[in-house]
This record gives C-alpha cells, structure tokens and sequence, in this order.
C-alpha cells in the first residue's frame, strides 16, 4: 500500500498526488500595536495539485485560542493582519 499518497486511477492512468510542501517561514515585513505585515516563500513544491490558498492565523495576547484571522489567495504570499480589520495586499 502506498501510505501518504491519493492514488486517483482515471481510464487506465494511475496519477500520485503527494502532500504539498510547506510554505516558508513568515517573515515580518512591518508591525506595530494594531498590525503585522507578513510575506513567506510559496512551498517548493505543490505536491502535484495547485495549492488553493493559505490560512493565516491569530492569537490574542492572553487567550489560550488560534483563530482563523484572513485567508489568502493562493497566488498571494504577503498580507497585512490587523487587530479589528484584515486587509490583504496583492
């Protein structure tokens, strides 16, 4: 069996989608007490399906909880997360 791969078998062709990669580490870009802009690299692979976006995520200061803060399109790989409003930059 093959373990961590989707096999999709379609008129005859058997197709391997692997897991995607990763995407890079978060860089901070800019900050101050009501925002934070991040940029990361796109994973260096998609394993074999586009990636459909990303989910960037926030904690308040004092809560134990990550929260869903914006999605971004998978072609984008910056945004602006503000405390009340999230603003994505193309």
């Amino acid at each position: 069996m093959l373990y961590n791969v989707l096999q999709f078998v379609v008129t005859n062709h058997l197709y391997l989608l692997d897991e995607p990669g990763a995407p890079g580490k978060p860089l901070v870009m800019d900050w101050d007490k009501d925002h934070v802009d991040l940029e990361w690299p796109a994973p260096k692979s998609d394993g074999g399906s586009p990636i459909t976006g990303y989910i960037i995520q926030k904690k308040e200061k004092g809560s134990p909880y990550w929260v869903n803060a914006v999605h971004v399109p998978p072609k984008q790989t910056s945004v602006s997360v503000n405390c009340d409003i999230i603003t994505s930059k193309v």
